[in-house]
């Protein structure tokens, strides 16, 4: 009896309607169709790179890249090497730190292009140490004639202007008017 009733339910045409006529009302029985759902095209993201005053467009990234992909895509449009570059603005879902690893879906982007600042120098712009570094090396201090202007100089112009073992009043009674401990006569 249950598979009677199977067979009703799946080979045979259904039972019409109360209220439909019987012209509208299929009498083939009902085939099995099976539908398949398209795959979702991969999605792309826009992603624009500040670098010294330039805008690098990178248009149409797969979101399945890695940040060391995107380094390396980088490196092909500056050439700053990815371990000389450094990413300002990129931020992940749930705030977790952004590493080499991290895919690009995972990244929190604006639409339709996230904006982001790069910071790297190329390898041929990088400073070189020179091989003798002496000889570019100038002491100006030797060359210069010292005519007395030492610590026992500086001392004697200080103390200009004062006698023999007079001292020189602190500087808070001095703004204040005082002179050695007396204050100045007022108008």
């Amino acid at each position: 009896m249950v598979s009677a009733n199977l067979v009703d339910l799946l080979g045979a045409a259904p039972a019409p309607a109360p209220g439909i006529p019987e012209a509208l009302v299929p009498t083939a029985p009902l085939k099995r169709v099976e539908v398949r759902m398209p795959e979702e095209a991969p999605r792309r993201v826009n992603l624009v790179a500040k670098w010294r005053n330039q805008l690098i467009e990178l248009l149409g990234l797969d979101e399945s890249l890695t940040i060391a992909d995107l380094k390396v895509i980088v490196e092909a449009e500056t050439a700053v090497p990815p371990a000389r570059q450094k990413l300002l603005g990129l931020k992940t879902h749930d705030k977790s730190k952004l590493t080499d690893a991290t895919v690009l879906g995972h990244l929190l982007l604006k639409l339709p292009a996230h904006k982001f600042v790069l910071m790297g120098t190329p390898d041929a712009e990088l400073l070189v140490e020179p091989e003798n570094p002496a000889s570019r090396v100038f002491d100006d201090m030797e060359a210069r004639p010292v005519h007395g202007v030492g610590v026992a100089a500086r001392g004697a112009r200080r103390a200009r202007g004062r006698q023999r073992g007079q001292r020189r009043p602190p500087l808070a009674l001095r703004l204040r008017g005082h002179v050695c401990g007396r204050r100045r006569a007022r108008l």
